[in-house]
């Protein structure tokens, strides 16, 4: 089931191509935890947009990485 989110950006949002292979990279759950690696949809003046690959606890919607 998918969930929806009211959307909190109000600035234009800067898409990349899925050939350009953007990714963002984070330790998750703290910078010197797991190496994680996601692909990267866009990217604004107030956030990146990623594709979450995998379940990771405690990750919200607007957390700081």
């Amino acid at each position: 089931m998918t969930t929806s989110v009211a959307c909190r950006r109000r600035h234009n949002r800067h898409q990349f191509p899925v050939d350009a292979r953007a990714r963002v990279e984070f330790g998750y759950p703290n910078p010197r935890g797991e190496q994680v690696s996601m692909r990267l949809r866009d990217i604004s003046a107030s956030g990146l947009s990623f594709l979450i690959s995998k379940e990771l606890p405690g990750l919200e919607e607007g957390r700081c990485i």
